[in-house]
């Protein structure tokens, strides 16, 4: 899936994210040695539809993944240790984050993140968004469902409709 702009449509491709290679890479060795994946969402609405971007995208890949939703009261706010225990516990290698923010950066194989990415032209994406631009690439195509699910989380995330938000919505 290629980066596309004009004036009527702007679309920044995957590949301009730092560790754009490396989330691909891990995620191809984890479909081709059969691993346990989950991913781990949070409890808004860019949260829940972020997590339903990759575990649909997962689907139509042909592997069916774990996925985890906190509760805002018992597990609080970003990416909770105890529930990765749990993960590991139960035999998943791979957990991918998405819509989670961090107090400091965690020991992690990748993190896509526009501003952590120099490259990345424009850095107001949502979780959703952001989701949306790793599913197309791990299928190689757009998918109409799916980005228009990043368009609600988008809307939802009062991100600012200029750019490719605008071109989204």
């Amino acid at each position: 899936v290629q980066g596309h702009t004009s004036k009527r449509l702007i679309y920044h491709d995957f590949s301009l994210f730092l560790d754009a290679d490396l989330v691909l890479d891990r995620i191809q060795e984890a479909l081709e040695n059969d691993e346990k994946i989950c991913i781990y969402g949070d409890y808004d609405c860019d949260g829940i539809l972020s997590t339903t971007i990759l575990v649909q995208t997962f689907l139509e890949l042909g592997k069916k993944v774990g996925y985890h939703i906190p509760n805002r009261f018992e597990d609080g706010y970003g990416l909770n240790k105890e529930r990765v225990r749990q993960m590991y516990e139960k035999g998943y290698t791979l957990l991918i984050t998405v819509d989670n923010g961090y107090d400091e950066l965690p020991d992690a194989c990748a993190i896509i993140h526009t501003k952590m990415s120099a490259d990345y032209p424009f850095k107001e994406i949502c979780g959703g968004f952001l989701a949306y631009k790793l599913a197309s690439s791990l299928l190689g195509k757009h998918d109409k469902y799916l980005f228009s699910l990043a368009a609600i989380t988008t809307i939802s995330d009062m991100m600012p409709l200029v750019d490719e938000n605008k071109s989204l919505v």
